[in-house]
């Protein structure tokens, strides 16, 4: 190579990293689609933007496995809080600005969204818990990153490609230490990186490019590029099919676990039921806007009283209905007094032991009935409950 060409490569890679502060581009159109969708979830689910990630599109493996693949794209751009958002929004304008000038607007939105759909598809395999967040993208750009300045060290100052290196494998370690802290999707992670290393590996950057202008290339990777943006779009426009055939489900506000950061099961509620803190049941309590009452008894924490109930409904002179919620055999009876109802589910998965039971007043009986029915067909059930 010239030396000619060198200085002109230095100056064009200097010039791309010290430009404006404003993003370029895609990085500018990403913060804004990530920032867009997490304020109308802030929006409809009146501040806990998880209550409603299901209606989003978060990755869960269930959905999936029911036909929804759009699950393994729509997660880049959803995340669990303002915490959440706000970290991941500052590492894509950090990181993102600078990977895109050095490879170029086609070849970093390729990178990225690859990296993303690659983390949600390991997630998806190695995670039986719903999943959301931009990090596995951001991993792919960290992966791409370390890859260049290997894979082409001939066409880099080596002065600069060490300094590269050094940041970008501190950086690297960094994040996959917090990666296996509660709560956080390593899988994502490592999927994330390994996509967008594996790209790398075919996609010289912009700023390295020294070869004559190819129309077939240029062709090849514009069609590329559009094509995963397109797939992106549709996928969202799925997810937006889905969720407006499903208004139950649009109108829940609170979906509820067992406290923790990796719940065994949950389910959703409708708007009108709300968690009373300190009520007064074994297990924990709801109300509706009628005064109704639904417990839930978890039998890895109250051990002996769904076992009571499962026996109790053995003797019952009610019929008792066999069936299946969350793919898991259940028991559902009615009992009926002069003034209220009670419906009593007892669940058993994973060899286990769960208890739900709903008390309303006759008068207000068959909202509460459809409630439950509502809340029994959302449930999702992850992995055996924790020991103890």
């Amino acid at each position: 190579m010239s030396a000619t060409k060198q200085e002109k490569r230095a100056s064009h890679s200097d010039r791309g990293v010290r430009s404006s502060s404003l993003p370029p581009p895609a990085t500018g159109i990403l913060l804004a689609i990530i920032l867009l969708v997490f304020a109308f979830m802030y929006r409809d689910g009146h501040g806990n933007v998880l209550n409603v990630s299901n209606l989003f599109g978060v990755e869960d493996p269930k959905m999936i496995r029911d036909g929804q693949w759009w699950r393994l794209i729509t997660p880049i751009f959803l995340h669990g809080g303002i915490p959440h958002v706000t970290v991941n929004c500052l590492s894509l304008y950090w990181l993102g600005g600078p990977m895109e000038r050095i490879y170029g607007t086609r070849r970093y939105l390729i990178i990225f969204l690859f990296a993303g759909i690659a983390g949600n598809v390991l997630s998806y395999f190695l995670l039986p818990e719903p999943s959301l967040g931009a990090s596995g993208a951001l991993f792919g750009l960290v992966g791409a990153g370390l890859v260049f300045p290997m894979r082409y060290r001939s066409l880099m100052d080596e002065r600069a490609r060490k300094s590269i290196l050094s940041q970008l494998i501190f950086v690297t370690v960094i994040n996959l230490g917090f990666s296996f802290l509660p709560g956080i999707d390593k899988w994502a992670h490592f999927g994330g990186l390994l996509g967008g290393g594996f790209l790398a590996l075919f996609l010289i950057p912009y700023v390295l490019d020294d070869r004559p202008i190819n129309k077939n290339r240029e062709l090849l990777l514009t069609v590329a590029a559009v094509s995963i943006v397109v797939f992106t779009i549709f996928s969202g426009w799925k997810q937006w099919r889905w969720a407006a055939a499903h208004p139950a489900i649009q109108e829940t506000l609170l979906v509820y676990g067992p406290k923790g950061a990796n719940p065994w099961f949950q389910f959703a509620l409708p708007p009108n039921w709300r968690l009373l803190p300190n009520g007064k049941l074994p297990g924990d309590t709801f109300s509706d806007h009628a005064g109704d009452l639904l417990n839930v008894v978890d039998g890895s924490i109250y051990p002996g009283i769904p076992q009571r109930t499962e026996r109790l409904l053995a003797t019952l002179k009610t019929p008792v209905i066999t069936t299946t919620v969350g793919g898991q055999k259940a028991y559902l009876a009615s009992l009926k007094s002069v003034s209220h109802t009670t419906d009593i589910c007892v669940l058993l998965p994973f060899h286990s032991i769960l208890q739900i039971s709903m008390s309303a007043r006759n008068t207000s009986y068959n909202a509460a009935h459809a409630d439950l029915l509502l809340m029994l067909k959302s449930f999702h059930f992850y992995h055996p409950p924790p020991a103890g």
